[in-house]
């Protein structure tokens, strides 16, 4: 179905296009390959010997579910969850009452389940979100290909930790669909970074430019700033250049970020322990300035379905610190599906989703985001 939909758009893309770049730019044959590649059944004993599970005292292999009980239920998403290469999933599991661990099985759409299962208590089980039956759970995926699985997932609370007993649920089912990178050869290329613009609640930040279109390698200068009246808005004057921003055809990504920054630093701001007040006479006469330049390496993929797109960083690099580089185990997300709209090689990116895959819970808001680039 994700292939056919996708032959589709590119033969209406192709017969109505007038853009010769924007056609010329299109690899159809690569953006199959693509598709195809995310619909593959994956093998369900390979996905669950690469399944790693984070915040867990202990993890053990058994060869059999015990005895399940319907005293304890659980609720998981019903939607497919997107998933991506070496990056971590998550999810919450609800659970009817309080619960310890997790009985994890992978199986496939067909309904054939994995050899073995994996049983995992939790390190910190008191940890939970408002309520004690809240859990996210968050799965190491490294070393999974792109394409579909699915795990049968229950909870267990331990009644009797002497005598092994435990109550356990039914297996509720999950299923994933691990993203290819790449996918989109259209918006491939090198890009020109213009401006963003944060939509930020009046009454939730101080921002007085909440909301306002902030461009790229314009001066910005600190607004009502005086030494000493505040250390929440240190900052003089801001300067941030997106240099270079690169999606290759190969799902790789680039972004290199020169940022310059007249600023006051916390040290400038000490009150002195004999007269517990700050002196305005000690603040410097010019702030400091502070210049980074530093390259983000990483991967971009492209929901076809949804028409979104995901970047994630794997590796920043300060370039102004050669010996200050970062590798991202598990990755960081820098766009989470993005919505797009390409115009006359202008590229329109909405976020405004909320993503699990930043370790936060879906109660939360995230503020939405649209970035705009042209070539």
């Amino acid at each position: 179905m994700k292939i056919l939909k996708l032959i589709f758009f590119f033969l209406v893309l192709l017969t109505a296009c007038n853009k010769e770049d924007s056609v010329n730019n299109i690899d159809v044959e690569s953006d199959i390959k693509n598709a195809a590649l995310e619909e593959r059944i994956l093998d369900v004993n390979r996905v669950l010997k690469a399944t790693k599970i984070q915040n867990s005292s202990s993890l053990l292999i058994v060869n059999e579910m015990p005895e399940t009980s319907d005293d304890i239920k659980i609720t998981l998403p019903k939607e497919e969850l997107s998933a991506f290469q070496n990056v971590n999933l998550n999810f919450i599991i609800t659970g009817s009452q309080y619960f310890d661990g997790v009985y994890i099985r992978s199986k496939d759409k067909q309904g054939l389940l994995s050899e073995e299962i994996i049983r995992v208590e939790f390190q910190n089980p008191e940890r939970f979100f408002s309520t004690l039956t809240d859990k996210l759970i968050s799965l190491s995926l490294e070393g999974i290909e792109p394409g579909e699985f699915c795990y049968a997932i229950s909870v267990f609370k331990i009644v009797d930790s002497e005598n092994n007993e435990e109550l356990v649920s039914k297996p509720e089912d999950i299923c994933v669909e691990i993203e290819a990178w790449g996918g989109n050869s259209e918006i491939s290329g090198d890009w020109n970074y213009l401006k963003d613009k944060i939509e930020i609640p009046a009454t939730t930040d101080k921002d007085k430019s909440s909301g306002e279109w902030r461009f790229n390698n314009v001066e910005y200068t600190a607004k009502d700033f005086s030494c000493g009246s505040s250390k929440e808005n240190r900052e003089v004057k801001i300067l941030t250049n997106i240099n270079s921003f690169k999606l290759n055809k190969d799902g790789t990504f680039f972004m290199n970020i020169i940022d310059s920054r007249e600023t006051y630093l916390e040290s400038d701001f000490v009150i002195p322990s004999e007269t517990g007040v700050f002196n305005s006479n000690q603040c410097l006469e010019k702030p400091r300035k502070i210049i980074t330049d530093t390259d983000y390496y990483g991967n971009w993929a492209y929901d076809e379905e949804s028409d979104e797109l995901t970047i994630i960083n794997f590796k920043i690099k300060d370039k102004t610190n050669p010996e200050k580089e970062e590798i991202i185990p598990g990755g960081r997300i820098w766009l989470y599906k993005g919505s797009l709209s390409l115009d006359n090689n202008t590229l329109n990116i909405i976020e405004n989703k909320r993503n699990e895959a930043r370790d936060r819970p879906s109660s939360v808001f995230i503020l939405p985001i649209t970035r705009v680039l042209s070539r």
